[in-house]
């Protein structure tokens, strides 16, 4: 038997809420209402999708099923929504699209630019991330297309497209730092520092850990985590912090920072750019025109020549 939206709007907006008061807020139902509500959904499925606490609200394993497919169908309605609607010239055609910080600088600009003179009426909402955050989005249906170096295929990823292979990352520093023009360097010598770098539990981190657990020895204590590479490379560049970055972003003699010279530190040889979506999913006409520009501009190469310039 079909959901039925409003019994999933609802569902969705309890998950979300943690609440049922608060979620009755939201859909400005009353609370008897909105608990009625949920029951027939837990009656249609067959099972209790919420465990009720005194402090609110939250999800069985079922519900977390749920949750995962609920997503997914609201993005697929609105989005159908939205084609049909700029079909009929109502709207506008849109793109969601997610994407990792390297790609976002270099391989970006010259994709939009050609979106927007061949097809001005196309919206773009971009999502600048980590691969890890990525990936969640895309499976539960935020994301049309997804930029990044590696993502998990299986059954709900599946990788369209990859361009060339580039350099991996390597630790970096600014060009004023006292490590900068010294060679050979070790571990040790650059562990002692102040460290700027994502989180733990995403892949650039663990990039980061298994350098230091290969050769032995002990991670540095990192002073600053964050997900902004705009933080990270202001603090490399102005508080003299060391991170762990692609060279693509930092590349020329103007730049103002430096790939350090440090024995045994690239944990791959190559990488490359690769484009995802949700397995299974239909790509509206806005998302296949921007597939198109983004496969361009992937299998040219030229990103990687504009950033790098004369030699």
């Amino acid at each position: 038997m079909p959901l039925d939206s409003r019994l999933v709007t609802a569902f969705l907006t309890v998950a979300e809420q943690g609440s049922l008061s608060r979620a009755a807020q939201v859909l400005n139902l009353t609370q008897p209402a909105l608990t009625r509500t949920i029951k027939r959904l837990e009656a249609q499925v067959g099972a209790p999708l919420f465990e009720r606490h005194p402090a609110g609200m939250t999800l069985t394993a079922y519900g977390e099923v749920l949750l995962r497919r609920a997503r997914i169908l609201e993005s697929e309605t609105q989005t159908t929504i939205s084609e049909i609607r700029a079909l009929r010239g109502i709207g506008q055609g849109s793109v969601r699209l997610g994407i990792v910080s390297s790609a976002a600088e270099v391989l970006l600009p010259p994709v939009i630019a050609r979106m927007a003179a061949t097809f001005p009426e196309t919206v773009f909402s971009v999502t600048v991330g980590l691969e890890d955050e990525l990936a969640v989005r895309l499976v539960h249906g935020e994301l049309d297309l997804a930029v990044a170096f590696h993502l998990p295929e299986g059954q709900d990823i599946q990788c369209l497209v990859s361009g060339p292979s580039h350099d991996g990352c390597c630790f970096v520093s600014s060009r004023a730092h006292v490590l900068a023009a010294r060679a050979d360097l070790s571990l040790e010598d650059i562990r002692k520092e102040n460290w700027v770098l994502p989180p733990v539990g995403t892949s650039v981190r663990a990039q980061v850990t298994e350098v230091f657990a290969r050769n032995g020895s002990p991670e540095p204590v990192v002073r600053v985590e964050t997900q902004s590479l705009l933080a990270m490379k202001a603090l490399v560049e102005r508080a003299g912090f060391l991170t762990w970055l692609p060279p693509m972003l930092f590349e020329g003699d103007a730049a103002p920072f430096i790939a350090l010279d440090v024995r045994q530190a690239q944990v791959q040889s190559s990488r490359s750019f690769s484009i995802y979506c949700r397995a299974n999913s239909l790509l509206t006409v806005a998302a296949s025109r921007a597939l198109q520009q983004l496969r361009k501009e992937l299998e040219s190469g030229q990103h990687r020549a504009d950033i790098r310039g004369p030699r």
